[in-house]
């Protein structure tokens, strides 16, 4: 696991140096390269092609019966955390699962991952299984896995400067963005695009701010502590933190739903699978269905030993922080299942982001959706 809080140093020749000039967007991220597959071989996360065997590790009837199956996920915030829960509480073997959850670093080697079989299943942004889906990908979403995570934090040293307080109207915040500096972890990424996406519902354009990037999040909120930015957008809990720690000052928590046109109803994160073998796995879909359906309800009823289980998950973070971030469990799915309103959702987003959408159909890149 990454080592969230682990503070690496970020100077200002590396800020310089990763300003946009006219970055290129998702297509390209989502190159799918040989060196991106043995990437992949290198960082663990090969071997295994077909998951429907048997295990083989002698534990039993019970744990012979189960379905192997491997899940990619990115080093990340609390966009994985049902992941976590339905693997900690038993939600997957419940279900007659034998989950193995692999990191892998990026959404073009998660991409990879689905493409070459090393996983059946990956959580990723919506938009990348989109654009790689126009690309031929064969690539398909089952269940949303929570909604947009970003936060948006201004220095207080900025704050103060700009007149902005916690208590400013978000649009007004928002506006007060123009012509600063914002950190991302990657430009062309999604958390970018959401950053842009914000910006629009005020009347501004990605060209009003100066985007740079900045990862991992503890080196963003080392560059907003040394003042070296003026805001940064990482994913929750890491802007709640900067919060607590008295360097910034909250301008839009959109993980939350205070950006209007960014509802915590929509899906950002999902569960992608290759196609091909969703098609030959029906019974596994709607094993996994039921597994992360479960983990949604568990969240929703029971916040505080969510939050206790998010603490495990992204580590460095105070309980209380946590409950807070978590709150309620509003920014996690009440179904398995994504709408077609939600997939239009989607593909409204991934247009702004510039991903074309012209051929993309809700059968063609939603499994069908289970009974609920």
């Amino acid at each position: 696991m990454l080592n969230k809080m682990g503070y690496l140093p970020e100077s200002r020749a590396l800020l310089s140096a990763c300003r946009r000039h006219s970055p290129t967007r998702l297509r390209v991220g989502l190159a799918l390269s040989m060196a991106a597959l043995l990437l992949l071989a290198v960082a663990g996360c090969g071997g295994g092609g077909s998951s429907s065997g048997g295990s083989t590790g002698g534990g039993g009837e019970e744990e012979a019966s189960l379905t192997k199956v491997d899940i990619a996920e990115a080093p990340s915030a609390l966009q994985t955390l049902p992941i976590a829960i339905a693997e900690s509480h038993g939600f997957f073997k419940k279900n007659g699962l034998e989950a193995s959850i692999k990191t892998v670093n990026g959404g073009a080697a998660i991409v990879a991952a689905l493409q070459s079989g090393s996983v059946q299943f990956a959580s990723a942004t919506a938009s990348p299984i989109v654009a790689a889906d126009d690309e031929g990908a064969g690539l398909q979403m089952l269940s949303s896995l929570s909604t947009y995570p970003e936060q948006i934090v201004m220095s207080t040293k900025k704050a103060e400067e700009v007149g902005i307080t916690e208590s400013t109207p978000v649009e007004q915040k928002l506006e007060a963005l123009k012509g600063m500096s914002v950190a991302v972890t990657e430009l062309g990424g999604g958390l970018q695009y959401t950053l842009d996406y914000a910006l629009s519902s005020v009347g501004m354009s990605d060209s009003d701010v100066q985007t740079v990037s900045v990862t991992p999040y503890s080196s963003q909120i080392n560059a907003l502590r040394a003042n070296r930015v003026d805001a940064i957008a990482p994913s929750s809990p890491y802007g709640s933190l900067a919060v607590s720690e008295g360097i910034g000052v909250m301008v839009a928590n959109i993980w939350q739903g205070e950006v209007p046109s960014l509802p915590t109803t929509d899906p950002f994160q999902v569960l992608a699978v290759q196609e091909s073998y969703a098609s030959g796995n029906e019974e596994v879909m709607e094993e996994m269905r039921k597994a992360l359906g479960e983990s949604f309800e568990f969240i929703r009823s029971n916040p505080k030993e969510a939050s206790e289980e998010a603490v495990k998950v992204v580590e460095g973070f105070t309980l209380p922080l946590m409950e807070e971030v978590i709150g309620k469990g509003e920014s996690f799915p009440t179904t398995t299942s994504i709408s077609e309103e939600q997939f239009e959702k989607v593909l409204k987003f991934s247009e702004a982001a510039e991903v074309d959408v012209s051929n993309a159909t809700y059968e063609g890149l939603v499994v069908a959706p289970g009974k609920e």
